[in-house]
């Protein structure tokens, strides 16, 4: 009996580090769009997710399977945590879907990850901001392989 546990521990323990965000529950998503304007682009004002999604420079939807559970690990959601700084400069952002249908928005400045509404979020390095943006070029599969740092970053 001790052993049927362990075994279930072992094979939920990921499952469950995939639906952590700032310490509590997120629903399970099941599918993702990304919308992407390079960390380099200049603006006259700071972008909000809405613009972003409406001239990205990349765009990947229909991010599923194995493939969006690769992009919620590189994403690092579980890091997340409760913030008093209002939003950024969105240069990337994330749509997910749960099973019902809702939507929860993620979006990344150059400095943070966070939540659409900012209440949480995490720092971002440029490791970060080279898998992800790289990755993009590569289309929705671009997650289905472990992404890897550079050395050098």
């Amino acid at each position: 009996m001790i052993l049927s546990r362990t075994c279930c521990i072992i094979v939920l323990l990921p499952i469950a580090a995939l639906s952590v965000e700032a310490g509590t529950k997120a629903p399970r998503f099941v599918q993702a769009d990304v919308y992407f304007m390079s960390w380099e682009t200049m603006t006259r004002s700071a972008q909000r997710p809405a613009e972003v999604r409406s001239h990205p420079d990349v765009v990947v939807r229909g991010v599923e399977g194995e493939c969006l559970k690769g992009l919620i690990g590189a994403l690092q959601l579980d890091e997340l945590k409760p913030s008093r700084k209002g939003g950024g400069d969105a240069r990337l952002v994330i749509d997910f879907r749960d099973a019902s249908g809702k939507l929860v928005t993620y979006y990344a400045d150059s400095f943070r990850l966070m939540s659409e509404d900012a209440s949480s979020s995490r720092q971002i390095d440029e490791g970060f901001k080279y898998l992800v943006g790289s990755s993009l070029f590569r289309g929705k599969e671009a997650w289905c392989t472990p992404l890897t740092r550079p050395a050098d970053i």
